[in-house]
Order: structure tokens, then C-alpha cells, then sequence
């Protein structure tokens, strides 16, 4: 998921000048095009395909080792032979992985559940459309309508053990950190637990601040402050021992 300012970066740290005569180097490119095609993080589809196109070798991941299997099968079958957004970006085939755990509840793996339009879902307007909030209202009691029927008396089978599901045992997956707040705040009015994780900005970070200091002390080679915080920082790892 990178842009073309951001990819010439990279080509000209690692790629550029072939009567470079220093010690070879090894630029890994993970590559997900559909960052590219939905522009998350400013992704430009051209960038990735200019990357793709330079590999000398190229890898697919051909199991996932994420989803249902039974899912998996699904995607299969309705997106083969497909291509996106590009004649060069087609879809590769996974096969699901076969160290996943069966599926413990025998629940299906994907359910679709859809609201009949009400009174109650419509705004007031004289264009009568479904309106946002309520609708998300509705989305988020419906949740909570599932989370407490599997919590109500289903099963799960692991390894020949049968227990009861408990709330530990289910995710919540959000688009965004915001929307994660309204399902916590809806589940544990139910009286069920619940606990968000990744919470914060990632530029708040340790990590971003070294990040931080790393940039500033390559805009500013000569100042030995920031070259002894760099020194210091998880990037380097010098002690200050060392920096003596």
C-alpha cells in the first residue's frame, strides 16, 4: 500500500544505480493490491504494479491460514479467473490451510443477515432513504442479539472436549477504531464482557517516535544530540556505554 513518491524512495535507496559496488542488498516487497485499488494509506494502483513488475522473483501466498476454510472455498468459486482493476492483477487461487482448527460451533462460516426496512429505520425527509444512525442502532442491538444467543447454551468441540462458548471466545471485528467504541458500549449494557484492543494512534508509538528522531537526524547528520538519540533508540540499540 504505498504511492509513487513513496516507491522512487525505495527504488533509489535499493534498486537505482546498478555501478553501485557496495554489498548486495535484498529488497522484500509484500504486496496487496486491493490497498492499492481502494487507495487506503494514499496506495496508488500504478505504484504497485511498477513494484511488481521490477521483482526478480515473485512469491503468491497460496494458503490462508486466516479465514474458514470453508470460506475460503466460497471465494474461490466466485472470484476465479477474475482480475482487478487490471488485466495484470488476477486472482490467486488459496487453499485453506491444514493446520486451522475445524470449525468448533458447526456454525456456518458466513451468515448474512438482513433488516427488513421500518418506520423506525426511515428519516424524515420527504425522500425517504435509511437513515444512518438509526440503521446503525439497529446493527449494533442486532449484534448484541447474536453475541448473547451464543452465549446462551452453544457449544463449541476442541480437540474432543465440548464446552460451553464463552465471551472470550468471540471477536468483534470493526472498520474503525470509533465504531468499536459503540459495540463495547452496546455489549457490556447487556451485561456481556468486553475489551478493545489497538487502541490509539500508531504515531503515538514508541517505535514512531525513534522513527521520528531517525528523520530528524538524517535531515541533520552534524548534531551529535540527535546522533546520540538515534544511537540510543530500538532502531540502532546502542547503550550509552557504547556512545561514550
Amino acid at each position: 500500500d504505498t504511492d509513487t513518491v513513496q516507491w522512487e524512495i525505495f527504488e533509489r535507496a535499493f534498486l537505482a544505480d546498478p555501478d553501485d559496488l557496495g554489498p548486495p542488498s535484498d529488497l522484500y516487497v509484500v504486496g496487496d493490491p486491493k490497498q492499492a485499488i481502494y487507495r487506503f494509506r494514499g496506495a496508488d494502483i500504478e505504484a504497485y504494479l511498477r513494484a511488481s513488475a521490477g521483482a526478480d522473483t515473485r512469491f503468491d501466498l497460496t494458503v490462508n491460514r486466516r479465514s474458514d476454510g470453508d470460506l475460503v472455498e466460497v471465494l474461490n468459486e466466485l472470484c476465479r479467473g477474475a482480475t482487478f482493476g487490471d488485466a495484470r492483477i488476477r486472482y490467486v487461487e488459496a487453499d485453506r490451510s491444514p493446520d486451522a482448527p475445524p470449525n468448533a460451533t458447526g456454525l456456518p462460516a458466513v451468515s448474512i443477515r438482513w433488516m427488513p426496512p421500518h418506520p423506525g429505520l426511515l428519516s424524515g425527509n420527504s425522500v425517504r432513504f435509511v437513515d444512518g444512525d438509526r440503521s446503525k442502532m439497529v446493527v449494533l442491538e442486532d449484534l448484541a442479539d447474536e453475541v448473547t444467543r451464543l452465549l446462551s447454551g452453544t457449544t463449541m468441540t476442541v480437540g474432543g472436549k465440548v464446552s460451553p462458548v464463552e465471551p472470550g471466545h468471540i471477536a468483534v471485528i470493526v472498520r474503525a477504531h470509533a465504531d468499536a467504541d459503540a459495540v463495547v458500549t452496546t455489549l457490556t449494557g447487556r451485561g456481556i464482557p468486553a475489551v478493545q484492543t489497538r487502541v490509539g494512534s500508531v504515531f503515538e508509538s514508541t517505535m514512531a517516535e525513534h522513527l521520528r528522531l531517525l528523520l530528524h537526524g538524517l535531515r541533520r547528520p552534524s548534531d551529535p544530540h540527535l546522533a546520540r538519540a538515534v544511537g540510543l533508540s530500538c532502531l540502532v540499540g546502542h547503550s550509552p556505554v557504547h556512545l561514550q
